[in-house]
């Protein structure tokens, strides 16, 4: 083969990557803006009992709904009329079915799933297992609550969930879990039929630190990339470990070792979300962040060739953000200088703590709930902990996050 004909070869390929993170690109901004205006976080929540669904929990399975069968069975057959939301797949584990991931450096494994199923009429009812207690519904896509706010039931006051709807009609259903929660039974009335909504049109790997987990909500959903991906009507599969960063280890690994990168490889992804640096901020590793999180961006790059990878910098807590050496400041811009050092279009920062002409920090101040001094928001958005976000600091998070991610996708679809 002549240098010409290896040349035009490479010139195609170039042109067919370019091509897929266009439609990617693309994709993801429809579905965002297509979301913006209805989803669950923005959407009026619904009252149990007010004349559109009621949500009732009992000890045992109601009276007008029949078991539709061994739900473990029905995964490995391809039936289950269930899609998992936030987590890498359904997976049967005796007659349990959970949304799963892989472990990671020892620890991990069940990342609070949503489950979501349509139903043609008007009931359909979940049996829980008591793993993690705490739950919520959504139906139609609203939260079901009071007040204007979705309610955290809890199974200990009974793990069968009837969700009942005033008029029948086709609905979509979902129960929200903690880490490890799981779905053991399905019920529907004889006369009604259940199937697998479509999957999200765009599946986000979101790798990050505790406030990634969600650490400081009062509920692992509340999280701000799980309120993020909901605002943007995307699946967000997470890989977040406390006391992680792209050096520090925590109790796990942190995020460019073997052990969490051969979860980067695992599967394929429309885009790589990476949020950390605020564990990085000591002297033995600040200095390190920019060479390290270049060789990591590349690493997810060579496992994920087609997806856009966008970049947030360090959260702040109630440091300020802290300036100086070893600062969150200082490690937010070796985490800028490695994405402008990796020199690709489709991998772009995110500014999230710097303090300059053009960047507004997300949290700023050194106050803190029950610890306020008037400095800043960090008054109303950090917890009592100094370094978490709290409920509504999370809320905070996922709407700037959500409105960031689009203006950064909105660039990238510029430069086209």
């Amino acid at each position: 083969m002549s240098a010409l004909d290896l040349g035009a070869r490479g010139l195609a390929r170039a042109a067919s990557v370019t091509l897929r993170r266009s439609s990617v690109i693309g994709r993801a901004l429809r579905t965002a803006r297509a979301a913006a205006a209805s989803n669950p976080v923005v959407n009026p929540v619904v009252v149990s009992g007010g004349g559109v669904v009621t949500v009732a929990q009992s000890a045992s399975l109601p009276g007008g709904v029949v078991d539709i069968g061994n739900i473990a069975a029905m995964v490995g057959a391809g039936t289950l009329p269930v899609r998992v939301f936030g987590g890498e797949a359904i997976t049967p584990f005796g007659t349990t079915v959970r949304g799963i991931l892989p472990k990671t450096g020892g620890s991990g494994g069940y990342f609070s799933p949503r489950f979501e199923c349509m139903v043609e009429g008007t009931q359909i009812c979940f049996t829980l297992d008591t793993t993690q207690t705490k739950f919520r519904v959504i139906a139609d896509g609203s939260y079901v609550g009071a007040g204007g706010v979705p309610t955290v039931f809890n199974t200990s006051a009974g793990t069968f969930v009837l969700v009942t709807f005033a008029t029948a009609g086709v609905h979509r259903v979902g129960i929200e879990r903690e880490a490890n929660g799981a779905i053991t039974a399905i019920a529907r009335p004889a006369t009604s039929q259940l199937w697998r909504p479509d999957p999200a049109p765009i599946r986000a790997l979101i790798v990050g630190d505790s406030y990634t987990q969600g650490t400081g909500a009062s509920f692992e959903q509340n999280g701000w990339a799980r309120q993020m991906a909901l605002r943007l009507g995307w699946d967000a599969i997470i890989q977040a470990f406390g006391s992680t960063g792209y050096l520090a280890a925590g109790a796990t690994s942190p995020f460019g070792s073997a052990d969490r990168l051969n979860f980067v490889n695992a599967q394929s992804y429309d885009l790589v979300i990476v949020a950390g640096g605020i564990n990085d901020t000591t002297a033995s590793y600040a200095p390190q962040v920019q060479a390290s999180a270049t060789a990591y961006y590349r690493a997810i790059r060579a496992a994920q060739p087609d997806a856009a990878i966008l970049v947030l910098g360090a959260w702040a807590g109630s440091t300020g953000p802290s300036t100086g050496a070893n600062s969150v400041t200082a490690v937010e811009q070796a985490i800028r200088d490695a994405v402008a050092a990796v020199g690709d279009p489709m991998c772009r920062f995110v500014p999230v703590s710097l303090n300059d002409a053009t960047n507004r920090p997300w949290i700023f101040g050194t106050g803190r709930a029950g610890a306020t001094n008037a400095s800043g928001n960090s008054d109303l958005y950090i917890g009592s902990d100094g370094t978490h976000p709290n409920d509504a600091g999370h809320a905070h998070l996922g709407a700037r996050g959500a409105a960031a991610v689009t203006a950064a996708l909105e660039a990238m679809a510029a430069l086209d």
